[in-house]
């Protein structure tokens, strides 16, 4: 029985109207027989549910609970799932949901996405939608299915080495997709506060600032090591004008909202010191988070009228010998 909505191939001699097909011909299996496209779009619903799954069980701390949190992709993953494996057994009773579910993928996420100003999980989002409708719609040809899965292939790639990256904390694309760029000239300059600091070395990067406070909307500056997957934020706080932070507490306070997102927080005793005039402690800690070892270089500043947190973090086997040019980088660290 032709699924609802679909017209099957006119009689000889008229024409058949067969949708996001132009200029192909379409290609009849015969009757009795499941149209491979059909299989093909059940097999990538089902896998995309699965790297949704796994996405998710990363990020099952604060990290993850972002707009729609971890319920709303546990039900995208559940729905896919359940088209995926109907469509796999050759069952085209709900091709006609698997199609809206595409359609409004490709209508609304991408959307959301260009509205956000990331314009590469935008992309991401356009093809992968677009690849399942041209596999899902009509009876594609060879030569459609052949583009779709080229399609879905790349954004399922994508999608897997985020999941590497989210595992591992390191880029396999060494930054390109993130936005991040190059600090010329090597100085970082506060954006909201008036300080500066020396990068730490000429591989890490800056991400954008609508990037960065999309992730954590309190942060100044945002570096990233792409080649180790460390992190090193810039956070300022006012504090009544004239008057100086308690280190102790403070440091205690950033501490505390760390071990927030960590199943396992450990720290050393702080060490305190004065860089050119301005008092810090430092605080390195170690823990496990998204299921991977990291460690921490937290150290606070304490100026008339602010406080500032120089948050380090990375996987633990990568980001140990960064700890030199870390502290470098914090001696450098000044008032405008």
């Amino acid at each position: 029985m032709a699924p609802e909505g679909f017209s099957p191939p006119a009689p000889a001699g008229e024409a058949a109207a067969l949708p996001l097909n132009a200029g192909e011909v379409a290609q009849d299996s015969g009757s009795g027989e499941v149209d491979p496209a059909l299989r093909l779009a059940g097999g990538v619903l089902l896998l995309n549910a699965v790297l949704v799954l796994a996405e998710r069980a990363l990020l099952s701390g604060p990290v993850g609970n972002g707009p729609g949190g971890a319920g709303a992709g546990l039900v995208s993953a559940v729905i896919d799932a359940g088209l995926g494996i109907s469509l796999l057994t050759g069952n085209d009773r709900y091709r006609s949901l698997a199609s809206l579910r595409a359609a409004l993928g490709l209508l609304v996420f991408t959307g959301l996405h260009a509205f956000r100003g990331d314009m590469m999980s935008a992309a991401v989002q356009l093809f992968f939608s677009g690849s399942l409708l041209m596999l899902l719609v009509g009876t594609p040809s060879g030569l459609r299915r052949t583009l779709a899965l080229l399609g879905v292939s790349l954004c399922l790639l994508l999608e897997g080495a985020g999941l590497y990256s989210l595992r591992t904390g390191r880029d396999l694309f060494g930054g390109v997709f993130s936005g991040a760029q190059e600090v010329k000239g090597g100085v970082i300059t506060g954006r909201k506060f008036p300080f500066r600091m020396n990068v730490p070395e000429a591989s890490w990067r800056m991400r954008s600032e609508e990037s960065a406070a999309e992730d954590n909307p309190l942060v100044d500056r945002w570096l990233i090591h792409p080649k180790t997957g460390a992190n090193l934020l810039l956070i300022g706080e006012e504090i009544p004008a004239g008057s100086q932070v308690n280190l102790d507490a403070f440091g205690k306070a950033v501490v505390n909202n760390l071990r927030k997102g960590m199943s396992v927080y450990e720290t050393q005793p702080p060490v305190c010191d004065n860089f050119g005039g301005i008092p810090t402690c430092l605080i390195r800690g170690s823990g496990n988070a998204n299921m991977m070892a990291v460690e921490y270089e937290i150290r606070v500043f304490s100026t008339p009228g602010a406080a500032y947190q120089f948050i380090a973090f990375g996987p633990t086997e990568s980001f140990l010998p960064l700890q030199d040019e870390l502290r470098q980088a914090a001696q450098s660290f000044t008032i405008d």
